[in-house]
Formats: structure tokens, C-alpha cells, sequence
């Protein structure tokens, strides 16, 4: 059995728990963190020393953190399902983008701050976007030609952007970040995947539904 340790809203537990969906792997998740506690107790600080989520206890007992090098992981230990590609220049590009998820969800939680902001304003707001939409638009260019960010099948750059890209679109109005057609037709490849609705779209919350609105999850 494989477990995870932390909330099931948390961008980064959702990726884990989206990869362990797809490959068919018996899991279980423990609420962790947040609202939960548990951060700070010492048996979970050996297992991650910075003491966030998620930890992933493999089924030897062996532990792992930090979502995308967990990601990483279960792909390379499961070849077959072509989430890493083997050769050395292929897998390079994947990982690039892995690395510069970070970029992207620095940018949508900008964005998420600003709609959150207790006395946001459509200024403040209009503000936030501008800020964000150059970053998005990264992502927007690299999936114009392409059905998944590193070519035509899921990658572990899919996982590492994915629940992001969930969590932009669910941006409320009335301030319109942009059509970005590719990114939401890659989005809508996501959301067709049953472990996708299962771990992020059914688990990590809509955030505000309007301006100073609340929201849960991160």
C-alpha cells in the first residue's frame, strides 16, 4: 500500500494522489496538515525535515517529499506507463517544464491572493492579471501545437502544471484572464481523465466565486 500524508484540497497532495490514480497503485491518503496539524510533530519531520505536504510512504516504509520529485519517482519506477520518457534529452525537456512549474503556480497564486484580497477591487484585480498573464502565456505558446505540454501524451509536466491550470480557470469574473485557447483545450484533456476529476477537479476547491470571495485549498 502506498500512503500519503496530507489535506486532499492541497495543489500539491492532488498531483500525487492524480499519479497514483493512474497507475492503478492501492493507496491511502491521511488528512495532513492545514486545519490538521501534525507539521511540526517529530515523527513527521523525519520524514520531511521542512515539514510540509505531502510525505509518500511507499510500500517498503521507505519515505519520499516534495510533490514533484514524488512524481518523478512514480514514473521512473513505472516505466511502462511513459509518464518519463528514458532517453536522456526527451526526459530533460519534460523536467524543464517540471521546473518551471514553480514559475506558473507563483503566478496563479498572485492571482488567487488578488480575487481573495478582502477589499479586492476590479482594479486590483485587472492589476494581478496583468501582472500574471505574461507567465501564462508561456504555457499558452508551448500547447498551441500540442496535445500535452511535452508532445501528444501525458507527462509528469502534465502533473506538475495541471492542478494549477485548474486552479486559474477557476478564477471568477468579472475580470476575463484572456481567452488562452490552448491551455483550455489541454485543460479539457485533463478534466476527460477519470483520476484528473477524481483528485483535482472534484478535490481542489473552486476558489472565490466572486470578489473578496473565500476559498479553500493551496
Amino acid at each position: 500500500m502506498w500512503k500519503v500524508f496530507g489535506r486532499a484540497d492541497s495543489s500539491a497532495v492532488a498531483k500525487v494522489m492524480w499519479m497514483l490514480e493512474e497507475l492503478g497503485l492501492p493507496h491511502e491518503r491521511t488528512d495532513w496538515g492545514g486545519a490538521f496539524g501534525g507539521n511540526d510533530d517529530p515523527a513527521y519531520r523525519a520524514m520531511q525535515p521542512a515539514g510540509r505536504i505531502p510525505v509518500l510512504q511507499l510500500p517498503t516504509g521507505d519515505t519520499l517529499w516534495e510533490s514533484n520529485t514524488i512524481v518523478r519517482y512514480l514514473a521512473a519506477v513505472h516505466p511502462a506507463s511513459g509518464f518519463l520518457p528514458q532517453a536522456a534529452l526527451p526526459r530533460a525537456r519534460v523536467e524543464a517544464w517540471m521546473d518551471w512549474a514553480g514559475d506558473f503556480a507563483r503566478a496563479i497564486g498572485t492571482l488567487r491572493r488578488a480575487y481573495k484580497a478582502s477589499d479586492a477591487t476590479i482594479t486590483s484585480v485587472t492589476a494581478a492579471v496583468d501582472a500574471v498573464s505574461p507567465i501564462v502565456r508561456v504555457l499558452e505558446q508551448q500547447l498551441v501545437d500540442r496535445r500535452f505540454v511535452a508532445g501528444s501524451t501525458l507527462t509528469t509536466a502534465d502533473f506538475a502544471l495541471g492542478v494549477w491550470g485548474h486552479r486559474l480557470f477557476r478564477s471568477p469574473e468579472p475580470v476575463p484572464l484572456g481567452s488562452f485557447p490552448a491551455l483550455r483545450g489541454w485543460l479539457s484533456r485533463l478534466q476527460a481523465r477519470p483520476a484528473f476529476q477524481t483528485h483535482v477537479v472534484a478535490k481542489v476547491s473552486a476558489g472565490p466565486q466572486a470578489l473578496g470571495g473565500a476559498a479553500s485549498g493551496s
